[in-house]
């Protein structure tokens, strides 16, 4: 079952994007330790072991998401993730580039188009 992303306020589509080409530059200090620790490690391990198929499309999953990124306590809650594939990945985080809440997208189940 297909839906379609919502479009960003600023009205433009998804082939349409301008992307921000630093957004890996604003990540914290405070997330770069979180990412990198050993407890982030195990639980993506644990994460892709036990949902080893993309929650959109059941490719192999090989990217643990955050669905709430932005709210550090929910960093290692395992309701806050879903297993996805790296081409889900990358449209995932397209649409939170231009605007869109990526939360909205995992409400459903289905595909990204």
């Amino acid at each position: 079952m297909a839906f379609e992303i919502p479009k960003p306020k600023n009205g433009s589509t998804f082939g349409a994007v301008e992307t921000r080409s630093n957004w890996h530059k604003t990540k914290t200090p405070e997330y770069q330790k979180l990412h990198t620790s050993k407890r982030w490690r195990d639980l993506r391990e644990l994460q892709l072991s036990e949902f080893p198929l993309c929650y959109f499309c059941d490719h192999p999953a090989v990217e643990v998401h955050r669905i709430n990124s932005k709210d550090y306590s929910l960093f290692f809650e395992r309701s806050n993730h879903a297993s996805i594939c790296d081409a889900c990945h990358k449209k995932v985080n397209e649409a939170y580039h231009r605007g869109v809440d990526p939360g909205i997208l995992f409400k459903k189940k289905g595909e990204l188009i």
